[in-house]
Formats: C-alpha cells, structure tokens, sequence
C-alpha cells in the first residue's frame, strides 16, 4: 500500500514539473518507475522501438487516457491483454496494428492465417512475429523456426512452408543487392555521357514491383513472391544489357 502511495506520488510530482502540456504522459511517467519492475522492463522495451521514436504512446494501442495523472481516469478503458474487451486482445490485434499499418492489413486478411484467426481464435497474428513492444523484423533464419512451429512433418500442415519463406527472403535480398549494384552501374556509366533512359525505366519498374513483393509478403503466398521476385531480377538483368547496348554503339 505504501509503494502504491509512493508510486502515485512520483506521478504527480512529474505532472507538476514546468514540462510542456505536448510532452507530458502519464504512462510513460509512471510505467518507467523502478517502484515496478515488470511495467519498467515494458516501458523499456517501448522506449527503444520504432513505435516511440514516431510518437506511439501507451494510450494509442492499451486504451486509457496519458494526459491525466489521476489513476482511474488514467486506466479507463485498459483491461487485461487476455479480455476480449482489450484493444490487443489477441484476435483484434491485426486490426489494432493496420490502423497504421493499412497495406499489411489489407494483405494479411487475404492469408489463411487471418482466415484461422478470425475463425479459429489460432494463428499468428502482428506481433508473432514482430512482437509487442520492442517491434523488430524476422531475419530469414528466425522466419523459418517460427514457420516451423505450426508447418511440420508432426503436424503434416506444410511442412515444406519454413524452407521456402526463407529462401523467398533470401532471394528477396539477392533481389534488392542486384538492384542497388545496377544503380550504381547506372550512374558509373552516365558520366561518361552514356544515355542511360531506357536502363533508368527498367530499373524504376524493378524497384516498384520489388517494393510491392515486400508489402504483399503477409499474404503469405510465397511462391507467388517467388514468380514475382525472378520478374524484378529479369528487369535488372535487362536494363544492364540495355546499358550494355547503349554503350557498344558508341564505340
């Protein structure tokens, strides 16, 4: 009880320090306390997120209201993760995160994973494999262990699924090296007064259908990224013999 007096203390004394209205918030002040250490290792996870340096407070995904200090205003509308009256609640997730994030959404409700999940209450969902609060990106080899929980020969639900996400991402960052080197080849060849237009078009095209192959991975149809992803590396492969061209019938 005494800590609870104390911890609410620290609350009020932040609100009353000369800090501009914009900054203050009351989660973020209370919930970086050492009098808690479980809502401190939270805070610190959000701290060092993509989430807090673009301004994504507490309030914005838990619900409750960080412009006041008072305990039960501040938590109106915060229940347990596990409450299906929870903003994150597990299955409303998805629509939690595509509120920003309106391409992935859009994508992933075209995937059997959302199917499941809305059916099913089972599946992953945004923060499988992003997580909650320190927010990352898979690399290839932690793709395919998390694929490999759910799609194994135990199962016999696609077990061939792991493997194949990560080659699709392997081949995804072949893709998009091969494109920056053509670039760069590009502008190389440029000053020495070669046209250069065609090899630019080709390679503006490679990189908007590269683009799209990333935003669509949560569709989840991966060997359609694979089809897609061996036409962006023939656009590569043709802007450098356009290049090529262009610079034989100079000399």
């Amino acid at each position: 009880m005494k800590k609870s007096r104390i911890f609410w203390a620290i609350c009020l004394l932040l609100y009353a320090l000369p800090i501009h209205a914009e900054t203050f918030n009351s989660c973020v002040a209370c919930h970086e306390s050492p009098l808690s250490p479980r809502l401190r290792q939270y805070h610190g996870e959000w701290e060092v997120s993509i989430h807090a340096q673009q301004g994504i407070r507490c309030e914005q995904c838990h619900g409750g209201d960080g412009a006041t200090a008072d305990k039960d205003a501040s938590h109106r509308g915060v229940y347990p993760s596990m409450d299906p009256r929870s903003p994150v609640y597990y299955s409303k997730v998805p629509g939690l995160c595509g509120s920003c994030h309106v391409q992935a959404l859009a994508d992933f409700k075209t995937s059997g994973h959302y199917r499941n999940l809305m059916e099913t209450g089972t599946g992953p969902n945004c923060v499988t494999c992003h997580d909650a609060m320190s927010t990352k990106v898979l690399s290839p080899a932690k793709v395919e262990m998390f694929c490999t929980l759910c799609h194994n020969p135990r199962s016999r639900s696609l077990p061939a699924v792991g493997p194949l996400a990560k080659g699709v991402l392997h081949q995804m960052a072949e893709t998009k090296r091969r494109l920056v080197q053509a670039r760069a080849t590009v502008r190389s060849v440029a000053q020495r007064g070669v046209a250069t237009e065609r090899a630019e078009q080709l390679l503006a095209a490679a990189a908007t259908e590269l683009s799209g192959c990333r935003n669509n991975w949560h569709t989840f149809r991966l060997a359609g990224l694979e089809v897609r992803l061996e036409a962006v590396d023939h656009l590569v492969s043709k802007s450098l013999r356009a290049l090529n061209q262009t610079d034989n019938d100079l000399e």
